[in-house]
């Protein structure tokens, strides 16, 4: 029912004309975040509640604001300190249902390294130090060990040093089973280097859009009350697919002097509230092509929510969004699908970068 629904409401939206038609009306089995316990509007809500007593700790070196992906801090004239936090969150509960303790935990090692990494990523920072936290109902020495060696492996794929972590053993907090993985990174960056999409992001500005191995960390506490013995185990590898790393990719872009106006990483709040955190006031994104991964479809499918929840949720394929001068553009082109560019020299030989233009800036 929900299937035959959604391809209704997908259909009368592509209508050319004038049409007005209601969408409140087949609202059958329709699950929503907010159903699966998770309030995205209340934690918005914190950030800006919190706001005047994390200003109120503020000195002359932070040069960053509040919302932001990371934590700016000057420590001489030339360098700053970018930094981040964030968790794994209930896609725990289903990457360890799905692949077992021992290669379920790597994953998700994986998935906390990368995720963070990417948070820097977006002011143009390179890792220098990751910490980690894991609490459980009951530690269990081999759990950790797999957990860690993920976050080593990870942390080698971008020069990142493991430096150091926490273990927690809370009975009364945790249920039997379920764990909390948190991580947190600090990485380095030029202060003349310093990506801020606010401030550079121009109109005509092209976006370039890097594609994600799946939801990433977002959106799981719905996602598993969609999941059941029928779902297809292609779907449920994408679904449990670690957070995808592009930190090789920006790096080649901007060691090639790519013009890279801006960073956008597509995750807690999805297209509605992260493009607001690096674009300046008055510009807004303009889509020549953008489709949905079959992952989301079979997500919107199952649960039956609208076109906007689903944008406000998930990353919709799109793990990246790169905001380049157009001039760059001939820099690049012939740049393929920005995958696996370790190692490479250059950029001549690679085709297809025309391919992730999927539209541009406008007033």
């Amino acid at each position: 029912m929900q299937e035959a629904v959604h391809s209704v409401v997908k259909t009368v939206k592509h209508v050319h004309g004038p049409l007005f038609s209601r969408t409140d009306i087949p609202s059958i089995n329709k699950i929503t975040y907010a159903d699966a316990g998770v309030n995205i509007k209340e934690g918005n809500k914190v950030v800006q509640d919190i706001r005047s007593y994390v200003e109120s700790t503020f000195n002359t070196n932070v040069l960053s604001r509040i919302g932001d992906f990371a934590g700016l801090y000057q420590i001489n004239e030339n360098q700053v300190l970018v930094s981040s936090t964030d968790g794994v969150g209930t896609k725990s509960l289903l990457v360890l249902e799905k692949y077992g303790k021992e290669r379920g935990y790597e994953m998700l090692g994986h998935d906390l390294v990368n995720h963070c990494v990417n948070d820097i990523l977006v002011k143009g920072a390179r890792p220098l130090f990751f910490l980690d936290y894991y609490a459980s109902s009951k530690i269990k020495a081999e759990y950790v060990k797999y957990f860690v060696k993920g976050l080593s492996d990870a942390c080698r794929e971008v020069g990142c040093v493991l430096i150091g972590g926490e273990t927690a053993e809370m009975p009364d907090v945790y249920r039997e089973e379920a764990c909390d993985i948190v991580g947190t990174i600090v990485g380095v960056v030029n202060k003349d280097k310093i990506i801020n999409g606010k401030e550079m992001i121009k109109e005509e500005d092209l976006i370039l859009a890097l594609p994600s191995s799946g939801p990433h960390t977002n959106g799981y506490s719905l996602i598993r009350k969609l999941v059941d013995e029928e779902t297809p185990q292609e779907i449920v590898e994408n679904l449990c697919a670690s957070h995808r790393c592009y930190y090789h990719e920006i790096m080649k872009l901007l060691d090639n002097g790519v013009k890279v106006h801006g960073l956008c990483h597509i995750t807690g709040g999805g297209w509605v509230d992260n493009p607001l955190r690096v674009l300046p006031k008055g510009l807004t994104m303009h889509f020549d092509k953008l489709e949905s991964a079959p992952v989301f479809e079979w997500i919107q499918n199952r649960s039956g929510i609208d076109d906007e929840e689903m944008l406000r949720t998930y990353n919709c394929g799109i793990g990246m969004i790169v905001f380049i001068d157009k001039d760059s553009l001939a820099r690049v082109e012939g740049l393929g699908g920005l995958e696996g560019l370790e190692g490479l020299e250059g950029l001549e030989g690679l085709e297809g970068l025309e391919e992730r233009v999927v539209g541009k800036v406008i007033r």
